[in-house]
């Protein structure tokens, strides 16, 4: 239920104190994020009836909302069911998006309880709740009996030839020895692809090169298009006399320490300039320059050759799908841009010593005139000589955003949506789209312009942008985490880019399971060649995803079970690949063997301010030495960081009530653990409402002439209802449907021929499989394209007009057709 929907709160009796209804919105990427709900004052209190999955034990998603200029402050809240405790948490927002999800579960029997959500009397602050959801929570989530989502992670290594651009069959073959095989690993590889420096023939030739590999060692490839670094268009003439690295096209630099007069600079700036201005180059990175955003040829250059790019990637998928096999070519694509300035922060060792030695230690970037140009139409000087105000940052900021979405944008509009295949008797809809499928890449962790400034405004932000999906490069598990339970919120995400060399094997380790844990669709490792022990380590990340990996104290040998009298804390240190905990085993049952409760908290100690998370357990049952360990739930992972002191405590309310096997240590024996397929699965049922809710806003826009027709706005409103009903799997389902019958649309038409449902077309093909898009419908006409791969003879029937049409290999026919009158 959406708390900003009045017949919503009428239907589930919420009533409040201390609190009201709220509407606003937050600006993070590309993106406004409302925040819209029930905003709950310090010592507010929520009331709303739910409806549970009983029998089944049930997960109630509770989605709070964070105004930006309240992140990085403390905020307690506390849940009740049925007036018992559940669960309280004081916690930090850490940016990155407005909103977070905590999931509280209950087995209670009753088909409807009332959820109490209280705000901490401490808080400083209002904030917002803004939506309620009820899942049926799975026995074993992943499990063999778990067959409504895929667990999978597609699981790629970069090729360690060429810089990651190049790749043979021995290299293949190598990376295939290497990733563990298991139920929940999609292995992979992956190859960087220069399309910036090839021209349509070599682009086709090189694609279908990788699609011949990965069909002859029956392995996928990610071919994975560079827009940055090696991708940049090297030594390409400019077609205005110079080349698209030259100066005008590269980022420049200020630093009131520079002392090198650049060549090129002073006749590009003009009066603007000054020796304090610099380039990217020379640097340790082969002298590659950064290159700018902003310059609107270098721009329409490089849209032009990523769409061939995309058009050469999509015809060799396709020839794999002929096959059979189109999974080779994962059906995903990312941006291949990390989107950063050259500014302070990088290694910018190589240009201290061709500036005398002096290094450039308050580096800005980027001034050059097309970026300046474009700051000032939105009324922004970019000034660098007294330092950039917090206007100037915000605008550059946004302008890494601006930089990600104009990628997206250029990739969707050469990814249609998949073809819709025809074989006799069958009508293959797609499950989901390649171009519901881009994913952003910036460097994830705080960069230039707002680190140093706001650490709460993240590089992953950049990559919130409309119709793509969030993705990044980062390597640290304990680093990330908080953020990725934010990205979750914005659907289904990625790791195009884990940088092995950035962390040692314990945050590697835990960066794999933090991706994994919160939906990562793929993770791509990058540079996994300068490890020696790559392979035990994936191996140890499969094993982790089937058993949790986990520490903490043990029943003791031939125990007896004792009270529980008093409250039981420990202190432990967390080890080299903790990131988070989400779940505690707990060895307890009510003393007098009917019903009892317990308190189980974690909270930080070295963190400022203190971080915590409660969870509440009634306990019913028998002899827990017989009965085996309690599980009980947090309602998110709990951030832990290698090296740092936390506390874990556990009490019986009242005391006595609860009987307990000891340790060692005569304490309660306990364990804590991450549990990344439980975890996984929380995530995916967050982000499944958020992939809906976008795709149907996507397609609803071109639910409208020349685009739309009656098939399509059918799902399209088909879709709305399964979202309006709570089914957001079922809605995507049928946005995609919507999707692929929108014109143009495209059937893969198999021999010998077949109707193109819903379509009054009918296409024979008896000798070759053909591809039909069908450019507009009228009652009387008809617009159709049709192409083939080898020569033959195709038959079009239309209301009664039959239409005999001679193809010609990669020569596309248009036919318009009128119905025989």
């Amino acid at each position: 239920m959406n708390l900003s929907d009045g017949t919503d709160r009428a239907r589930h009796s919420v009533t409040f104190v201390r609190a009201e209804v709220a509407s606003g919105f937050a600006v993070f990427g590309r993106i406004r994020e409302p925040i819209n709900g029930v905003a709950l004052q310090p010592g507010g209190v929520l009331y709303v009836r739910m409806a549970t999955a009983a029998p089944q034990r049930t997960a109630f998603a509770i989605r709070m909302a964070t105004e930006p200029q309240y992140h990085g402050k403390p905020q307690q809240w506390s849940v009740e069911i049925q007036g018992n405790e559940v669960c309280s948490a004081t916690e930090v927002d850490p940016g990155a998006g407005a909103g977070r999800t905590a999931f509280v579960e209950t087995d209670i029997p009753d088909r409807e309880v009332v959820l109490r959500i209280r705000a901490g009397w401490r808080n400083a602050f209002a904030f917002v709740v803004t939506s309620v959801r009820a899942f049926a929570l799975p026995a074993d989530p992943g499990g063999p009996d778990d067959r409504g989502r895929d667990y999978r992670m597609g699981l790629a290594l970069l090729t360690s030839q060429g810089f990651g651009y190049a790749l043979d069959r021995v290299e293949l073959e190598r990376i295939k020895g290497l990733i563990p095989v298991g139920p929940h690993i999609l292995p992979q590889a992956s190859v960087l692809y220069n399309f910036n420096r090839k021209d349509v023939a070599e682009q086709m030739q090189l694609m279908r090169r990788f699609a011949d590999l990965a069909y002859q060692a029956r392995f996928p490839i990610r071919v994975a298009p560079q827009m940055h670094w090696a991708g940049i268009p090297a030594g390409v003439p400019d077609g205005a006399g110079g080349t698209f690295t030259d100066v005008p096209y590269q980022q420049i630099t200020w630093d009131d320490d520079d002392q090198t007069d650049d060549p090129g600079l002073r006749p590009l700036l003009g009066d603007r300039y000054d020796v304090r201005y610099g380039l990217s180059v020379p640097n340790r990175w082969s002298n590659t320059p950064w290159l700018t955003f902003n310059h609107p040829r270098l721009n329409q250059y490089r849209r032009s050759r990523l769409k061939q790019c995309i058009a050469a990637w999509l015809l060799q998928r396709e020839r794999l799908a002929r096959w059979g096999v189109p999974q080779l070519f994962p059906g995903e694509l990312g941006t291949g841009e990390e989107t950063v300035y050259w500014a302070k922060g990088v290694d910018d060792s190589a240009y201290t010593a061709a500036n005398g030695g002096k290094a450039r230690t308050a580096l800005l970037a980027d001034f050059n005139p097309f970026v300046v140009t474009d700051a000032l139409a939105d009324r922004i000087n970019l000034d660098p000589r007294n330092g950039l105000d917090r206007n100037e940052r915000w605008w550059l900021h946004q302008n890494l955003a601006r930089w990600q979405q104009t990628i997206v944008d250029w990739m969707l509009e050469a990814l249609p949506p998949d073809p819709i295949r025809l074989s006799p008797g069958r009508v293959g809809m797609a499950d989901d789209l390649v171009r519901r499928n881009v994913f952003t890449e910036p460097y994830a962790m705080p960069v230039f312009p707002m680190r140093g400034v706001n650490p709460l405004r993240p590089g992953l932000e950049v990559g919130y942008v409309r119709d793509g999906r969030s993705g990044g490069e980062y390597w640290s598990g304990a680093t990330m985490l908080p953020w990725l339970i934010k990205e979750r919120e914005r659907g289904r995400i990625a790791l195009p880019n884990l940088e092995c060399t950035g962390a040692d094997d314990g945050q590697l380790l835990a960066c794999l399971r933090a991706a994994y844990a919160h939906g990562a669709r793929y993770a791509t490792l990058y540079n996994w060649h300068h490890r020696q022990n790559v392979r035990p380590l994936l191996e140890q990340f499969a094993s982790s995803i089937a058993t949790p990996a986990s520490f903490g104290w043990a029943p003791k040998a031939s125990s007896t079970p004792m009270p529980l009298a008093e409250r039981a804390e420990r202190t432990y240190v967390a080890g080299p690949d903790a990131f988070g905990t989400n779940t505690i085993w707990l060895h307890a049952a009510p003393s007098d063997r009917t019903t009892a409760t317990v308190r189980v908290t974690v909270r930080s100690l070295d963190a400022k301010p203190e971080l915590s998370v409660t969870v509440t357990a009634k306990l019913t049952g028998d002899d827990p030495a017989l009965a085996g360990a309690r599980v009980l739930r947090l309602p998110a992972m709990f951030h832990q960081k290698p090296g740092e002191r936390y506390a874990v405590s556990v009490e019986s309310v009242p005391p006595n009530s609860a009987i307990c096997v000891p340790a060692e240590d005569g304490a309660p024996a306990l364990t804590l653990g991450s549990d990344i397929r439980f975890e996984r699965w929380r995530s995916m049922a967050v982000a499944d409402y958020q992939d809906a809710a976008d795709i149907i806003a996507s397609v609803a826009l071109r639910d409208r002439e020349p685009f739309a027709n009656e098939p399509s706005s059918e799902w399209l409103r088909t879709a709305r209802r399964h979202l309006a009903a709570g089914r957001p799997r079922a809605a995507y389902a049928a946005a995609v449907k919507a999707e692929q019958l929108q014109f143009p649309c495209t059937f893969a038409v198999a021999d010998p021929g077949a109707d193109l449902v819903p379509f009054p077309i009918r296409v024979d093909c008896p000798d070759e499989r053909v591809l039909v898009t069908v450019r507009g419908l009228t009652p009387q006409t008809a617009s159709l394209t049709l192409s083939a791969t080898a020569r033959h003879r195709v038959t079009v029937r239309y209301r009664g007009s039959i239409t005999a049409v001679e193809l010609t290999p990669d020569m596309p026919v248009a036919l318009d057709l009128d119905a025989k009158r």
